[in-house]
């Protein structure tokens, strides 16, 4: 509670305990601890003509894959546009795919000239990873936790009973700019 006295404002002790454990738990940094790597997928990209230049396209994207580098690059691109990118990483195991559709429109939204829109997807995925961690039951026989090689020579009955599993990450942009001025 606060207590405000005649010239000075006084908080009370448990008023400022609670003021500091509140500030303390929403400045601790435990949604910072989530995934590492979050969005690590992204960082690439998308479009040879942009990855061959480093990444350093961003003041001239002016093709589809302006959608992710620089969205402000629509309104330079002539007509309709689809860019298609399939790239295979560690000889075919990470497969990591870039499609942008852009198109120049003939109206504006914000009252600009003239706009562009696109939309874009990036996917990375890993295919046919098998699932084993079922298999160490099946050929530890004796039950001591351990598997030796008798016990390895069983593998080759139940490798039918290996299943194979996929993960992919996605992301999904919808872009639109459009030109305020001449700025050529």
């Amino acid at each position: 509670m606060l207590f405000t006295g005649s010239s000075r404002t006084h908080i009370s002790a448990p008023f400022a305990c609670a003021l500091a454990s509140i500030l303390f738990v929403a400045a601790s940094p435990t949604d910072a601890l989530a995934d590492k790597y979050a969005g690590a997928f992204m960082e690439d990209g998308g479009g040879a003509r942009a990855l061959a230049m480093g990444g350093a396209f961003t003041a001239v994207a002016d093709d589809p894959s302006a959608a992710f580098w620089n969205p402000a690059g629509l309104v330079g691109t002539d007509g309709r546009n689809l860019l298609l990118m399939h790239s295979e990483r560690f000889g075919d195991l990470i497969d990591r795919d870039y499609v942008s559709y852009a198109q120049p429109v003939g109206w504006s939204l914000l009252g600009g000239e003239d706009g562009a829109f696109a939309f874009s997807t990036i996917r990375l995925g890993v295919d046919d990873i098998p699932i084993t961690d079922h298999l160490f039951d099946q050929l530890d026989t004796n039950g001591d936790g351990t598997v030796t090689d008798d016990e390895l020579q069983g593998l080759f009955a139940i490798q039918d009973q290996i299943k194979f599993t996929s993960d992919s990450e996605l992301a999904l942009f919808a872009s639109y700019a459009e030109r305020k001025g001449d700025w050529q």
